[in-house]
């Protein structure tokens, strides 16, 4: 278990388990964002939809960093996600490498069911997306997309309207 921060209150969380399951948003696609109660809400434009990342056992990797200045507190944000290769086609492996010049966030959920939302619409998330490929035949070969951003909060679990 952690005792975790959120705003004034302290909460507990179970710290068991990983992300299972990991998808993105291009920032232009958010028509609402707001923070509420230490909660993102979220509206998309009617036509996207999330995109799924296809992770790897063991294949997200967040980390969280706070800085506090004298203008107060900026979270670093950075998620370095493993994909298998054979679940991204050539048209989406395109469209996340434009992820370095378009912006987005990052939904993760973890095996207990949170659900924790990285960057935001004013602070949002660019990266980078490398194909690896292993060297020895116990290596894993597949796609790296790492993800970062500083932003004015902390990953936030995330409401959709």
């Amino acid at each position: 278990f952690a005792l975790v921060s959120v705003g004034s209150e302290m909460c507990i969380r179970d710290s068991i388990g990983g992300v299972i399951q990991a998808d993105f948003l291009f920032t232009d696609e958010i028509s609402l964002f707001s923070v509420i109660n230490h909660s993102a809400v979220i509206s998309l434009h009617r036509a996207n939809t999330w995109r799924n990342l296809p992770i790897t056992y063991m294949g997200v990797s967040p980390d969280v960093e706070a800085d506090d200045t004298q203008a107060g507190t900026l979270y670093k944000q950075t998620l370095t996600i493993r994909l298998k290769r054979t679940g991204v086609t050539d048209s989406e492996l395109h469209i996340l490498r434009t992820i370095n010049v378009r912006g987005c966030v990052v939904r993760c959920k973890d095996a207990n069911g949170n659900i924790q939302l990285y960057g935001s619409k004013e602070y949002p998330l660019l990266g980078t997306v490398i194909e690896k490929t292993g060297t020895k035949a116990s290596d894993l070969s597949g796609i790296e997309a790492t993800f970062s951003g500083k932003g004015a909060y902390p990953p936030l679990p995330v409401t959709e309207l």
